[in-house]
């Protein structure tokens, strides 16, 4: 062992390659590697997977533009849901 090297040395983020680095977007905190696609989107999620801000996507639900239900306090939008709404609000055929 090299005399000025510490016998425990503590694992950092920084110094890690194996610990996973959190995002935090608006109220939520996005885990990569549970970035598998979620059946329920919050206002928050949905503004950081498109890139548009939150109060756009709060005045799309109170003009019932989108359908979305509410937990509590908070919004949800069914994945499943958006993704037909934007399929019939699309001005592009995909092929």
């Amino acid at each position: 062992m090299k005399p000025n090297q510490p016998q425990n040395p503590q694992v950092t983020p920084q110094n890690d390659q194996n610990t996973p680095s959190y995002e935090r977007v608006g109220s939520v905190t996005l885990n990569p590697a549970n970035m598998a696609p979620k059946e329920y989107l919050s206002v928050a999620e949905m503004a950081a997977e498109f890139g548009i801000h939150e109060m756009t996507f709060y005045r799309m639900i109170r003009d019932k533009k989108i359908p979305a239900f509410k937990i509590g306090s908070q919004w949800r939008v069914r994945r499943t849901d958006l993704d037909k709404w934007l399929e019939s609000h699309c001005s592009v055929n995909p092929e």
